[in-house]
This record gives C-alpha cells, sequence and structure tokens, in this order.
C-alpha cells in the first residue's frame, strides 16, 4: 500500500412522508441520498483470497458509490396485529462488483503480480472495480400478529431484481431473488422467560456471469438453503433499576452447509450448527 493515499466525502440528504388514510392505515414514502466507502478488504487486499482459489489484485483507483434510493409503502397497525408493503429503488452509482480477468488482461499486469499470481495455483484473477449504474428494486412485506395469551407469530417476504444500467448482460454481485422468513415465539405475560423459534429460506438465483468468468465453487445456479434458529431468555431478577438476562440461542439446527449469496461466488460458508450464550446486565 505504500503511496497510496486515500480522501474522500459526500453530503446525503433524506426526506419523507407520512398520510393517515385512516386511524389504523398509513400511506408512506421516503426519498434519500447514500453513500458507501469501499470496505478494507475492497480497498487494499491484495493477494491469494482465504479460500485458495482465487486471487485479488488492489485497485488503487477504487472510489465511493453513491445512491439515490426511494420507497413507497403501505402499513396497517392495530394493537395486536401489524401489515406492511413496502416498494423499493435504490440506484447506485459507481457501483463496486467483482470483475473477473481474462488471460489476456492478466498478461497486461505487472511482472511480479504475475509471479505470485502464477506461484498461488489460483484458478481466477479477481478485481473490485466501479461500474457507471445498479440497480436493485423490489417488495418487501411484512406480517405480525400477537395473541393475549403471550404467543405472538410473523414473517417476511422479500423479492429482489437487480441490474446495470450500462451493459445488457452485467455482473451485479449475487444476491438472491426470493427470500422468506417466519418466526413463533412466546413470552407469558409478566413472565421471567421467552421462547422463539425461526426459520429463513433463500430460494436458488442464476449467478451473475459474463462470458469467460468462471463457474463459481456453487455452481452457474446459487443453491436454495433453509436455515432454523431457537433461542430462549430468562430474567434473574435484579435490584431497583437494575435487570440481568440470560439468554441462548442455537444457530442452524439442521446443520446446513451454505453460503449467503453475497459471499457464494468465493464460497465462504457460514457457520456450522452452533450455540451462543449472553448475559446482558442492564440498568
Amino acid at each position: 500500500i505504500t503511496g497510496l493515499d486515500f480522501d474522500d466525502d459526500s453530503v446525503v440528504a433524506a426526506a419523507s412522508f407520512v398520510y393517515r388514510a385512516s386511524d389504523n392505515v398509513r400511506v408512506v414514502g421516503s426519498y434519500g441520498t447514500a453513500f458507501r466507502a469501499p470496505s478494507i478488504i475492497e480497498r487494499l487486499f491484495n493477494g491469494p483470497t482465504p479460500e485458495g482459489i482465487g486471487f485479488q489484485v488492489l485497485n488503487p483507483d477504487l472510489v465511493s458509490e453513491e445512491s439515490e434510493n426511494f420507497d413507497v409503502g403501505l402499513k396497517y397497525r392495530r394493537k395486536n396485529a401489524l401489515f406492511d408493503l413496502t416498494f423499493f429503488r435504490n440506484d447506485i452509482d459507481n457501483g463496486i462488483i467483482q470483475n473477473f480477468f481474462s488471460p489476456a488482461e492478466i498478461a497486461q499486469l505487472p511482472i511480479a503480480i504475475q509471479n505470485r499470481i502464477e506461484q498461488s495455483g489460483v484458478q481466477f484473477v479477481v478485481q473490485q472495480q466501479n461500474v457507471d449504474r445498479l440497480r436493485y428494486e423490489g417488495v418487501e412485506l411484512r406480517v405480525d400478529y400477537v395473541t393475549e395469551n403471550g404467543w405472538s407469530w410473523g414473517g417476511n417476504f422479500t423479492h429482489l431484481d437487480d441490474e446495470r444500467l450500462d451493459s445488457l448482460n452485467p455482473p451485479t454481485g449475487d444476491s438472491f431473488g426470493d427470500k422468506y422468513s417466519a418466526y413463533g415465539r412466546y413470552e407469558p405475560r409478566q413472565g421471567r422467560y421467552w421462547v422463539e423459534y425461526r426459520v429463513r429460506r433463500n430460494e436458488e438465483e442464476k449467478a451473475n456471469l459474463q462470458l469467460g468468468d468462471p463457474i463459481p465453487p456453487a455452481g452457474e445456479i446459487l443453491p436454495a438453503f433453509t436455515v432454523h434458529s431457537a433461542s430462549g431468555g430468562l430474567r434473574l431478577g435484579g435490584s431497583g433499576k437494575l435487570q440481568h438476562d440470560l439468554t441462548l440461542a442455537l444457530n442452524n439446527l439442521t446443520d446446513e452447509l451454505y453460503a449467503e449469496f453475497s459471499n457464494v461466488t468465493f464460497f465462504r460458508p457460514e457457520p456450522e450448527r452452533n450455540v451462543t450464550l449472553a448475559y446482558r446486565l442492564g440498568y
């Protein structure tokens, strides 16, 4: 990183509105601009990837993403129920993507870098690059319901489309198309404990590949996966405003082998079945 010097700034703003259609129904919307600086991995990593199958070449010209975002939605609320339906669209300028090098592009790299690539024995060479414009748009649905005896149920559905506006066959980075999640929770009134079960499913999605790009380890079709988790908590008591809480979470109960779609190109898998125990002291 000798000689690299980064300096970046941006001004962002947002506006929103709420229209009261009835006591329980609101029509909402928002518009805003956003800014995302490259992560330290995107901006500075240079060498074989941790999985050992790829080599990332540092891009000293990488700049920050800027975006315009808007959403419109309908919200229904009452004492024991919630319903949200939202449409959103994000247009990203200078979007950061992974660009896979062709043999001709690799031959244009400095000899020292070419030697490192050859010694690494990797399958492909990649570089984080900016593209003119990316667009992500979709719809999200959320439902929650609470009963008088302490049970609550709910779920989400998200549909996401992505495209690169400056290309007919773009790589936009890998993301899910359809995602579902649901939960059930029991927490008795005035009780000192709660239990919860959650499940999430991402449907399969075609990988965003250009002609000549290497096939990801997971294949051209990013596989669907379903993840289950269970958790519970216990309030141990306290004195005055001091509270003690103990939480136990069992994650990935079925021991699913999966990678989130943002990491599936390199196949960086998520943890196998695991347990988390947390103690919280609150005031």
